[in-house]
């Protein structure tokens, strides 16, 4: 691909990147990561982000964690990621390439957020969307956003907690399969799926990582100035 990024183009790398992608209509949901020109988010960003030998080749979603989110922990990021590109409407989805790129450079190139608060208030989101379907499990539901809350205001959870929280949406959850989502609660991605039940809940989440995305890259940008 010719170079896509430009000395005259103020906005970010990533921005012009995706930018590009979107209008040479090179997205398309259920296909290959990339193959004959087009291909997912994820992969898209990829075959223009990965330098060959820059990297260990590892995983799609280990690369991705690495070239897009510039966090080898932010693996779960990529998986929502391409979990949510894959779930949305179409022109959604298109969109929402553009919008994680600008997201994440909301504070210029060099202010990328910290991902584990995005973590968090994604997980917030999805809790959100978790108590709305929750039934007689509210109160775990409740339970375990909060403990993500407190992370966010500054303090601490022990492990303890972590494990107490998830214990009671497993003793209360009538689906063992959600129950077992609940346990590895990590994969928010995962979670998010068994969580979302309409078009809109997912549509909903999307707006919520995007605008964690870009909170915190603003507030990464304002420490460092």
């Amino acid at each position: 691909m010719p170079d896509t990024t430009s000395t005259h183009d103020p906005k970010p790398r990533l921005v012009q990147i995706a930018e590009h992608h979107l209008a040479a209509d090179m997205l398309v949901q259920g296909g290959d990561w990339f193959r004959g020109g087009r291909g997912c988010s994820i992969g898209c960003f990829l075959k223009d982000l990965d330098q060959p030998g820059s990297l260990p080749r590892t995983t799609a979603f280990q690369d991705a964690a690495r070239l897009i989110y510039l966090d080898v922990d932010a693996e779960w990021a990529a998986r929502l990621h391409l979990g949510l590109f894959e779930r949305l409407p179409a022109e959604r989805a298109r969109q929402f390439h553009v919008e994680v790129a600008r997201a994440l450079t909301a504070g210029g190139d060099g202010s990328q957020p910290d991902m584990q608060r995005v973590y968090h208030r994604t997980m917030i989101a999805v809790l959100d969307v978790a108590l709305r379907h929750a039934g007689e499990t509210a109160a775990a539901v409740s339970g375990f956003r909060s403990l993500h809350e407190r992370i966010l205001s500054g303090q601490s959870v022990s492990e303890e907690e972590w494990v107490a929280a998830r214990g009671a949406f497993g003793a209360t959850s009538p689906n063992a399969a959600v129950a077992a989502a609940w346990a590895a609660v990590g994969d928010v991605s995962g979670f998010s799926v068994w969580v979302a039940t309409e078009v809109a809940d997912f549509c909903e989440i999307a707006s919520a990582f995007i605008a964690a995305l870009r909170t915190e890259a603003l507030a990464k940008a304002h420490a460092t100035t």
